[in-house]
């Protein structure tokens, strides 16, 4: 037996011999939507309070759909705003909870993808979570991929909606705002969509507009922006012109085709139905401190080994009526309601939990919900 194999036993039997238990009342339920279940749950011993929405992701009326604060690359706003200006954009939003971590200006921490646009560059390389156009889920640390294909050429893009550095090419898209705030030193085009938006998947795009020595274009919600300083202006200058179709590929390693909606998260919890929240945890480079180990209010996403229920909770914490949980007791808890891979998500002050436009959970923080970077929501398909 090699040493690999000696570690996933001793993994499996602490995950067995240590495991948590949950002794849990129901106090609350509803049916939001058909195929989605909200449950409330008190465990007096410990005490916490838990609030669970289990989604059915074979269900085709329902959709998993990131949110971004403001709509932009980078803020902060509340999930429960998030969820009614969704709402006032006839989304049909029921269901929200808060995401990834967020860096300071309100960018999050890992990459974010909102209905098949590219919204933000990751800031870290730590877990995320991805749905494609059906539903399907993929919990995975994620690399970027981004090339431009014309007349044979591959050229490859230096990012996405975020600052335009010397010789490099940037794609910019209607979350970086009403324009992409570059300067003068370069050329830029504005690139009108041929097929339908989506990550792992090939964008055919024709170019409509070109400029140069002029900076900060303008960007219609409908389009793309390709913008080039020094090389990457020499390239739009020489092989670009309006009326000229070209190819885009953005694509994140990890994860499935035709992905619509991926947020960040930390560590991995659960895996194949397995306990690993601390080697999870160890593995990202962190030691085993007051965050892992100690009591905090936690919000979690995970689904089951079909990849038919999506499980989305948050624990209350730092209150008399519920303590939080630690990494590995979140963990247990996740596989407890089924999940047979779950990913830990921003906690602490952050976790919030929205149901038909009512925050359920209780948040931490002395003045309540707290204003965060990004949410995963619920919305009921509309018909076309």
């Amino acid at each position: 037996m090699d040493i690999l194999q000696k570690l996933l036993i001793l993994t499996l039997l602490q995950s067995i011999l240590f495991a948590q238990t949950f002794k849990l009342q129901t106090v609350e339920k509803s049916n939001p939507a058909k195929g989605v279940l909200y449950k409330k749950f008190i465990d007096p011993q410990k005490p916490l309070s838990i609030n669970l929405l289990e989604i059915d992701l074979i269900n085709p009326a329902l959709d998993l759909m990131a949110a971004t604060a403001f709509d932009s690359v980078a803020g902060n706003q509340q999930v429960s705003r998030m969820f009614a200006e969704k709402n006032k954009q006839s989304q049909n939003i029921i269901a929200a909870i808060n995401a990834d971590f967020y860096e300071k200006g309100g960018f999050s921490t890992n990459a974010l993808i909102v209905d098949g646009y590219f919204v933000s560059m990751p800031n870290k390389h730590f877990f995320t979570i991805g749905f494609d156009k059906t539903n399907r889920p993929s919990i995975n640390i994620i690399d970027l991929e981004a090339n431009l294909y014309h007349k044979g050429q591959t050229i490859k893009l230096n990012g996405i909606n975020k600052t335009r550095a010397t010789d490099e090419l940037i794609l910019y898209n209607k979350f970086m705002g009403k324009g992409t705030h570059t300067n003068q030193w370069g050329s830029e085009v504005a690139l009108k969509p041929l097929t339908g938006i989506s990550v792992n998947d090939t964008l055919s795009v024709v170019v409509v507009k070109k400029q140069s020595h002029t900076g900060n274009m303008r960007i219609n919600r409908n389009n793309f922006i390709l913008s080039g300083h020094n090389s990457g202006a020499n390239f739009i200058n020489k092989n670009l012109a309006v009326g000229d179709t070209i190819q885009i590929f953005i694509g994140l390693k990890n994860m499935p085709k035709m992905l619509d909606d991926l947020v960040g998260g930390f560590s991995r919890l659960v895996k194949n139905g397995i306990n690993i929240a601390l080697t999870s945890y160890d593995k990202l480079g962190h030691k085993r401190d007051y965050f892992a180990l100690s009591r905090h209010p936690r919000t979690a996403i995970g689904f089951n080994k079909q990849k038919t229920k999506l499980y989305m909770v948050t624990v209350d914490g730092r209150q008399a009526k519920s303590i939080g949980l630690t990494l590995p007791g979140l963990a247990d808890l996740m596989i407890q309601f089924g999940a047979y891979e779950a990913l830990n998500l921003d906690g602490g002050g952050s976790t919030t939990m929205v149901v038909k436009g009512k925050v359920v959970n209780s948040p931490s923080d002395l003045n309540g919900e707290r204003a965060v970077s990004n949410a995963l929501m619920v919305r009921i398909k509309t018909s076309d």
